[in-house]
């Protein structure tokens, strides 16, 4: 391959912020004995680095002896990552921190984190570690908090997908191949309704297609599970979410009951000072169809408007009252909350890792 190639290095991090470097563009040669093998590097974007490796054709042992290596040493193999190889900074979210029935808690936990406990005896048995589930519902319910609390408890690699790394049929086939590569695997991919949405009304039908394939099609995707995420599970593909082997279960979690309510408001304000008669159960009925994420807000909006106000104690502590409360409410319900949640996923590239404001 002609031409000569100007080496250039990159730090790259190879578990949470420790870093190697690397070479990002190079023409390497190497030799063991008689074998001698070259190699060119070559990057074309961020995503995007490709190798060609030259030897001889009686020297092919040191290819096999190349890829075994790698398999062995991959340090991206058991860690949590996304799309694009960052190490993901998980905030220690358990699942006394998300307010769920505690039948939707246990359909999550025995279709995602104990598939990969039974690993060992699902083998045994024959039948393989692979399938997925689709957690739908309303913006602000706590999807991204089950996921969160997923990527913690499973003993396995974790690769966190958002619709940007998912755009094209290459990039799919990207995170998949990774999945593959680095199973036992979690692939939770966040807002799937953005990729995969029903063929006739979709843009991109290949897209689709191949994300089909790659779930349950005529490669093997064996050791990977994918866990999923929407807020419009009705737009996607029939044959992704109605599909065993592709999503084996479809988990609705909606806004929260009057008692989850009642304890969403007894865990966000559990910090707070209150003077005067607080009306608990009466916010509890006023807030019927607002989400937790609603009411987490209504919570800390409270406490701005006591500080607003200069309703604070000795130690600049908020004193929150019902009037604060009562504005709160006000404000919260007249948000088109929907809306804004919808533009702040559009275009957050970490939010599963850094933002807590979208989860319980």
């Amino acid at each position: 391959e002609g031409g000569e190639i100007a080496v250039t290095h990159e730090n790259l991090e190879y578990d949470l912020k420790q870093y190697k470097k690397i070479y990002k563009q190079a023409f390497v040669q190497y030799q063991k004995g008689e074998s001698k093998v070259a190699v060119s590097i070559n990057k074309f974007s961020e995503r995007e680095i490709t190798y060609r490796v030259y030897f001889g054709a009686d020297h092919e042992e040191i290819m096999s002896d190349w890829m075994e290596y790698s398999q062995k040493h991959n340090f991206y193999k058991g860690k949590k990552i996304d799309g694009d190889c960052s190490f993901l900074q998980l905030s220690d979210v358990k699942w006394d921190d998300v307010i769920l029935g505690e039948g939707t808690k246990k359909v999550i936990q025995e279709n995602v984190a104990e598939m990969f406990e039974m690993r060992e005896l699902l083998e045994i048995n024959g039948i393989p570690l692979k399938g997925g589930v689709i957690l739908s519902g309303p913006p602000g319910v706590g999807k991204t908090a089950v996921c969160r609390i997923m990527a913690k408890e499973v003993n396995a690699t974790v690769i966190y997908a958002m619709p940007d790394h998912l755009k094209t049929i290459a990039d799919i086939r990207r995170i998949c191949e990774m999945a593959k590569d680095l199973a036992p695997c979690m692939l939770i991919i966040e807002d799937i309704d953005y990729i995969a949405e029903d063929r006739d009304r979709a843009g991109n039908k290949g897209a689709v297609i191949e994300l089909m394939n790659y779930l349950d099609g005529v490669q093997e995707f064996k050791d990977v599970v994918t866990l999923a995420t929407t807020n419009a599970v009705d737009i996607i593909e029939n044959a992704v979410k109605n599909r065993p082997g592709r999503f084996d279960r479809v988990i609705k979690i909606d806004n929260p009951s009057e008692d989850e309510r009642y304890q969403m408001f007894a865990k966000f304000t559990k910090n707070y000072k209150s003077e005067g008669p607080i009306d608990l159960k009466g916010m509890v009925l006023k807030t019927k169809g607002l989400s937790g994420a609603h009411i987490k807000d209504l919570c800390k909006t409270a406490a701005r408007q006591a500080i607003r106000v200069k309703s604070i104690d000795e130690n600049k502590i908020a004193i929150v009252k019902q009037a604060h409360f009562d504005a709160a409410l006000k404000e919260v319900s007249n948000i088109d909350y929907s809306s804004y949640y919808k533009a702040k996923n559009t275009s957050k590239k970490m939010g599963f890792a850094y933002d807590d404001d979208d989860f319980l």
